[in-house]
């Protein structure tokens, strides 16, 4: 089991936590040269603590070069791997994973376990986990994408 850092998780960068403001959206790019294994870990970006998530785009290339497409992955984060995407998903050729509220079926084939979005009090990161391993890739390839949070709070009484 492996762990990869995209250039934001594996940077000392600590995420913009202003109190107030616009929607902070984050750019990644994660090199990855040897066919995943069972239990690898793909972190994407970091969450401060208090942010909303509001949504990612993850552009997936092709995991599984050997035809047989057996690779599975999960779309989470630390606290559950499989928190918008559960395992069920097979990328078989390259795929785009979109969370504008919900992660679409025609987009990624798999079950979608949530929607957001989601307040995230202690912290956390986005991140791939890999369910079942990548028999082969032919060459190295580079997920891409990006996430949007918020520190505005949650709820707000504008009556006040």
């Amino acid at each position: 089991m492996a762990t990869l850092l995209s250039n934001i998780a594996k940077t000392s960068f600590r995420p913009s936590t202003r109190p107030q403001g616009p929607a902070i959206k984050y750019p990644f790019t994660l090199a990855v040269a040897t066919a995943p294994a069972l239990g690898d870990i793909l972190k994407l970006g970091k969450i401060p603590v208090g942010a909303t998530l509001l949504e990612f785009f993850i552009d997936i290339p092709d995991l599984d070069t050997d035809g047989t497409g057996a690779v599975s992955i999960e779309v989470g984060d630390n606290g559950s791997a499989a928190r918008f995407l559960a395992a069920t998903t097979a990328p078989k050729t390259a795929r785009t994973v979109v969370s504008t509220t919900v992660i679409t079926a025609s987009q990624m084939l798999g079950t979608i376990a949530g929607t957001l979005p989601r307040l995230y009090a202690t912290g956390g990161d986005l991140r791939i986990t890999i369910a079942v391993a990548s028999l082969a890739l032919s060459a190295a390839v580079t997920i891409r994408g990006w996430y949007e949070y918020t520190m505005f709070p949650t709820r707000k009484d504008f009556g006040q």
